[in-house]
């Protein structure tokens, strides 16, 4: 029941990722590349300060919930009751700061028209920490079923509402709809939890829940969280700051919402390994969480390295797909900041892995050092050569990583055959891109080649054991 579950979890990960990409490839078309480039920095900084709210306290009740399902069952209406507690003083503040921080904003990136964007902008933040307090309470109930309803219910409102509204209303349309759209999705949840009365009963508690261990676990979750995202938009800023050029900012957040298409399809794993991780620690079962990650690792390789290869392949065809011809400047950025955000994803959905371990100051560490590190290089680079340096720059930053994260995982997992995997799926990458590339960078040529090299690749994997039977198996268990 469970691979069933999380087979629908996938597709609706799937499918409200599809959504998104609707919607940026229709802001781009309604609003052109200078508009889009305002849009893209006003909503990057709401969303990174929504992940204090979204991403910190809801995930950290998903992993005690969890935990108590497999020691003390009587002790979870507590948990889910103190979270909310938590969710709602901590939203309260953060909104409140947004929201008088709206100018400040504005002026550090020396454009004070945007202001009013961010004063609408700040609305989002509530409602997103509602919706993803329910989200992530069904998660560490493992209802996973009930989670991919409400992913497919977003999708389905973010091509509608979203891009309806930019339509009609252009840039402050766009804005209203990313407000509009998590208030549907949190209609449904609450009408769900109604239905179901997830951790209502209150009979029998074991006792009350120590907010304390919600502060404790939400504090590195959503430091590490907000470090993260502020390491994939870091060269946006700079670009806004050091050149003033909406268009060009605008440009960069086509390729770089392209280039981020392998982490919003690992997204559905964060989702497991959470709770399911945080389970296998909880009953001493090590060698469950070693397969799970080993895994995860193995999925996001194989998925990941054969979309850099077609992007750094075709990257005209495939930027005229997403957002048309006047965007087409930004096809030079692709290939290198696909693999760097490929690579950098990889660490993303991993750090769910070490939280459920109890070790989440593994990942805050490597991000940190590599904010910096991609500081130095823009403050350093940027001025002298300009914007064609940027996703070289992010690739070095990505590369870096590389092994200080497969070491860890070794040391942390006993995770053996990542690094043989990798040299037979980086060999394999290699030969689909050099081949795809021969072709030209055509649309005919992505459209006829994409699957039958798709097909090879994969076989080639499968006779050199990177795939095998067992992964079926695997994630049934």
């Amino acid at each position: 029941m469970k691979s069933r579950s999380f087979i629908w979890l996938f597709l609706a990960e799937f499918f409200f990722y599809v959504s998104g990409y609707v919607v940026q490839m229709m802001a781009g078309r309604f609003l052109g590349p200078e508009e889009y480039g305002r849009y893209a920095v006003v909503i990057t900084i709401t969303l990174l300060v929504a992940n204090l709210i979204g991403s910190g306290i809801p995930i950290a009740m998903s992993k005690f919930l969890s935990e108590y399902r497999a020691k003390d069952p009587k002790g979870l209406p507590s948990v889910r009751r103190e979270s909310a507690k938590a969710q709602i003083w901590v939203t309260s503040v953060v909104t409140g700061i947004f929201f008088l921080l709206s100018p400040v904003f504005a002026y550090l990136l020396k454009d004070p028209t945007l202001t009013p964007l961010f004063f609408i902008a700040s609305l989002i933040i509530p409602c997103y920490a509602a919706d993803a307090f329910y989200f992530y309470l069904f998660s560490g109930m493992q209802m996973f079923s009930v989670q991919s309803v409400l992913k497919f219910v977003r999708a389905v409102l973010r091509i509608v509402v979203i891009s309806g509204l930019t339509y009609f209303f252009h840039i402050q349309g766009i804005f209203i709809g990313y407000l509009l759209v998590p208030l549907g999705v949190l209609s449904v949840a609450v009408l769900v939890d109604r239905r179901t009365k997830v951790l209502y009963e209150t009979r029998g508690e074991s006792g009350v829940f120590s907010i304390k261990k919600i502060y404790a676990l939400a504090v590195p979750i959503t430091v590490f969280a907000v470090l993260f995202e502020i390491l994939l938009s870091l060269d946006l800023y700079a670009l806004k700051y050091f050149f003033a050029d909406d268009a060009l900012t605008g440009q960069y957040n086509a390729a770089l919402t392209i280039a981020r298409i392998p982490s919003f399809l690992f997204y559905a794993l964060t989702l497991i390994l959470l709770p399911t991780i945080a389970e296998s620690f909880a009953k001493l079962d090590t060698e469950r969480a070693k397969k799970i990650v080993s895994n995860a690792v193995r999925f996001m390789l194989v998925v990941g390295a054969p979309f850099v290869a077609f992007v750094a392949a075709y990257p005209a065809s495939v930027m005229r797909i997403f957002f048309g011809e006047k965007f087409l400047a930004a096809s030079s950025f692709l290939p290198m900041l696909a693999a760097a955000t490929t690579i950098l994803s990889i660490l993303y959905v991993l750090a769910f892995a070490y939280n459920g371990a109890g070790k989440i100051g593994t990942p805050i560490r490597m991000v940190s050092a590599l904010i910096l590190f991609n500081i130095f290089l823009d403050a350093m680079v940027l001025p002298r050569f300009g914007v064609g340096s940027v996703p070289f720059l992010k690739l070095v930053v990505a590369l870096l990583l590389t092994p200080f994260l497969f070491t860890s995982l070794h040391k942390t997992f006993a995770i053996y055959g990542v690094v043989l995997n990798g040299i037979k799926i980086s060999f394999a990458t290699v030969v689909v891109f050099f081949i795809a590339r021969s072709f030209g960078d055509s649309l005919g040529a992505l459209a006829i080649l994409t699957i039958p090299l798709g097909i090879a690749y994969l076989a080639f994997l499968w006779f050199t054991g990177v795939i095998r039977k067992e992964d079926l198996a695997t994630v049934r268990k």
